[in-house]
C-alpha cells in the first residue's frame, strides 16, 4: 500500500469492498434482530478515519458506517468519545459497535470482540519538514534523548513504553493536542497510526509536517463488539 499516497477516497474505495462482505456476514446473522438504531461508537478526531468537516461527522468509518447501516436495514447512531473511552463505553452497554480505526490487539481482544481486520496498518513517525535533514532517517526515533508525543491509550502509547525507553513521551489526550506539540516544537516526532500520515498530503493545517513513511509496526485495524453480543 503506497501510503503517504493514499488520499481518502482511494482508500475509501480499497476498503469499501471488504467491508461490504463483512456487512453482509452481519446481515445475515442478524437478519431477525430489531431494528434499533445500530449505536456506533467514535471519536473524531482521527483523518483520514474519522473526524468532523465543517461541523459534520466525515471519514472512511462514516462511509463505512452509513454502508453497514444499510446493509443491516438500520439507522446509525453515533456517540462519540474519547478513544480512550471507546471500550469502558461499548463494555457498559452505552454503544454497540466500535468504528474508529481501532487497532486489533491481543490486550484488546481479551475485553471485546473484533471483526475481521479491514485494513492493515503500523505506526509511523511524524516530523515537522524542518527537521528532516537529522529525523527523516527510519531509525531517528530511537535516539536517546528524542521527544516524542502519543496519545493515550493509543498503540503508539503501548510501542513508546516497550521500545523507546530511551526518549522523552509525552502522553497527550488527544492526537490534536499531539500535533500541536509537534508542530509548537515541544516534541521531535508524533508517534501514531499510518492513516495519521497518509491524511497529511490533503491536510493543508499541517502543510510544515512530513511522515518519515516507515511502519515500525504491524497492525490490523477492525471494528469491536461485546463478548457477549454473539450475533455481531
Amino acid at each position: 500500500m503506497p501510503a503517504i499516497f493514499i488520499g481518502q477516497q482511494g482508500l475509501t474505495m480499497r476498503i469499501l469492498t471488504r467491508l461490504f462482505l463483512l456487512a453482509s456476514c452481519l446481515t445475515f446473522a442478524l437478519g431477525a434482530a430489531a431494528k434499533e438504531p445500530l449505536r456506533v461508537g467514535i471519536a473524531p478526531d482521527y483523518p483520514p478515519l474519522a473526524y468532523r468537516e465543517s461541523g459534520d461527522l466525515s471519514g472512511i468509518e462514516v462511509a463505512l458506517a452509513e454502508v453497514l447501516g444499510k446493509q443491516l436495514d438500520r439507522k446509525i447512531k453515533y456517540v462519540e468519545k474519547d478513544f480512550a473511552d471507546l471500550i469502558p463505553a461499548l463494555q457498559a452497554g452505552e454503544i454497540d459497535i466500535i468504528m474508529s480505526g481501532m487497532s486489533i490487539t491481543p490486550e484488546r481482544s481479551q475485553l471485546v470482540d473484533f471483526s475481521k481486520p479491514y485494513l492493515q496498518a503500523g505506526q509511523m513517525g511524524i516530523i515537522r519538514f524542518a527537521d528532516a535533514g537529522r529525523l527523516s532517517f527510519k531509525g531517528a526515533i530511537f535516539r536517546p534523548g528524542t521527544a516524542v508525543a502519543v496519545v493515550r491509550d493509543s498503540t503508539g502509547e503501548t510501542f513508546a513504553k516497550q521500545r523507546l525507553q530511551a526518549a522523552t513521551v509525552t502522553t497527550c489526550a488527544s492526537l490534536d493536542e499531539a500535533f500541536a506539540l509537534l508542530q509548537g516544537g515541544k516534541v521531535d516526532f508524533l508517534l501514531h497510526d499510518a492513516p495519521t500520515s497518509w491524511a497529511l498530503a490533503s491536510d493543508k493545517s499541517k502543510e510544515d509536517l512530513m511522515s518519515q513513511n516507515h511502519a515500525l509496526t504491524e497492525e490490523q485495524l477492525g471494528w469491536a463488539v461485546r463478548k457477549d453480543t454473539q450475533a455481531l
